[in-house]
């Protein structure tokens, strides 16, 4: 994990986009993510990654920064030595950790609304292809169980599950699948509260069948 400042920086023209993060890593993943789904912010990063291909993009660390609260000023310093968000660059906002320069009139925000609530099937599609081989790390599930403990599903929801299955034919699990279930399950202890939620969960399933 990497605090400080990074470019993405275009091979074919030298113009780049300047950013900061307290894991820099991590948020080269989103932007990765918001440009192949061609969703970025900042819509001429987003157009010159689609006329130039990816493979013309390359993601550079241009400053470690040991104190995060000099993060803002030392991504201004960036800013305005690369002048990335005028003639030089990609970048909408020329203030660092501002909205300046990004404003959206009532039709776009509406549009935006709209879009977060109610996706197009091409932008579905595209969300699923962009998820294709990504997959959750360890830390990730364990956030997601720790989430669902304790979330009881409302009526209306256990009953939309259930519609959901009804008819549906499980596939036999393959020999290779078999062994893996037996290989975690070896030696596993289950508490008390374990396996009552087991017996609840098998019931519930008996019934919904």
């Amino acid at each position: 994990m990497t605090v400080g400042i990074y470019k993405i920086r275009n091979i074919a023209n030298g113009k780049c986009y300047v950013g900061s993060a307290i894991n820099i890593e991590k948020r080269w993943g989103e932007h990765r993510c918001s440009l192949g789904l061609g969703n970025h912010h900042s819509i001429k990063l987003q157009r010159a990654w689609e006329k130039h291909g990816a493979s013309s993009f390359e993601f550079l660390i241009a400053e470690v920064v040991v104190d995060s609260v000099l993060l803002l000023s030392r991504e201004q310093a960036w800013l305005d030595e690369s002048r990335s968000a005028t003639v030089s660059g990609y970048n909408v906002q020329p203030t660092a950790g501002s909205n300046l320069g990004r404003k959206f009139g009532p039709e776009t925000r509406a549009k935006i609304s709209l879009a977060k609530r109610n996706p197009s099937d091409e932008t579905r599609a595209r969300l699923a292809a962009a998820r294709i081989g990504c997959k959750a790390t360890d830390q990730a599930r364990r956030n997601q169980s720790l989430a669902m403990m304790g979330h009881d599903l409302s009526v209306e929801t256990r009953a939309k599950i259930g519609a959901a299955h009804k008819g549906l034919k499980k596939k036999p699990l393959s020999a290779e699948h078999k062994a893996k279930l037996s290989a975690m399950m070896l030696g596993k202890k289950w508490s008390a509260e374990g396996i009552a939620q087991r017996w609840v969960t098998r019931r519930a399933q008996g019934v919904q069948q």
